[in-house]
Formats: structure tokens, sequence, C-alpha cells
């Protein structure tokens, strides 16, 4: 075995991949090197027999084919993060907690309002003995409540 040495970019070149993978590689432990003192070199013939291993396929590539992967998902990923945003703005999609929280307080108004009616119409029924005019007097008192909900949501919506 001889003791050829390149640089990581020099090896990259020879293994066709990029210099990043190369130093990925390095900093695993997976390409021999050795420090000539001014940089570091990568031991050819050794570096290519831990990365090929005896079946002579290499694992270098298959390692950064997966870190493309990694940064394709990334960029796609970062894509849609963009156009969720971009719709956002537009007005064509909402926050969920921000429509939830927006309902529970129409919830709230509404609950706020409808607990009224008896108070409203407690000391109008009390001499009432015509269950007519009782449903009749509710019923009015109902309506102006949805009424007051319906103006509630429409200024604070």
């Amino acid at each position: 075995m001889s003791d050829t040495r390149l640089t990581k970019s020099a090896y990259a070149r020879h293994r066709n991949v990029s210099r990043q993978a190369v130093s990925v590689m390095v900093e695993r432990g997976r390409i021999a090197t050795v420090d000539d003192g001014r940089r570091t070199m990568v031991l050819v013939e050794k570096s290519d027999e831990m990365l090929d291993g005896p079946q002579g396929g290499s694992t270098l590539r298959e390692e950064s084919g997966t870190y493309d992967e990694a940064r394709t998902r990334k960029m796609l990923a970062d894509a849609a993060r963009s156009e969720l945003e971009l719709a956002k703005a537009k007005g064509e999609v909402v926050d969920a907690a921000e429509a939830q929280d927006d309902k529970d307080r129409e919830v709230t108004i509404a609950r706020t309002l409808l607990m009224q009616i008896g108070a409203k119409v407690s000391s109008q029924v009390a001499g009432m003995t015509d269950a007519r005019e009782i449903r009749l007097l509710i019923e009015a008192e109902t309506r102006t409540i949805f009424a007051d909900l319906m103006k509630a949501l429409e200024v604070d919506g």
C-alpha cells in the first residue's frame, strides 16, 4: 500500500463528491488523515479502503446523498413555511389558536347576554298567569338578546 496524500479538495474530486462531504467524513473518523505541518492531508489508499470496505461500494456518496436529501427537505419546508406566511398575510388562512380564542370570546359574550334574560323578565312574569303571555315575553326578550349579540359580534369581528 503506497502512501499517497491528497488535500481534502483533491480527495473530493478523486471520489467525485463535495469537499464538505469529505470534511464531514473526516470529522466522523471515516477518512484517514495526517497533518503535514501546514494542513490536513488525506491518506488516499487507506481512506478508500475504509470507505469502500471489502465489497468496494462507496459509503461516502450514500452519506453525502443523505445530506443532500436533508438539505432538500429543509428547503422544501422553508418554502412551505413561506407560502403559509404569505397566505396568512393575504387573509387566506388564520391561526388556529387565534380562531379558537375568537370563538371562545364569542361564546362568552353569548353566555353573558343569555344569562341576563332571567333578570330582565323575572319581575314582569311574577304577576302573570297566562303561559302564552309568559312564553311571548321570554321569546321577545330572547330575540332582543340575539340582536344585541349579533351587534356585539359585528363590532368585535
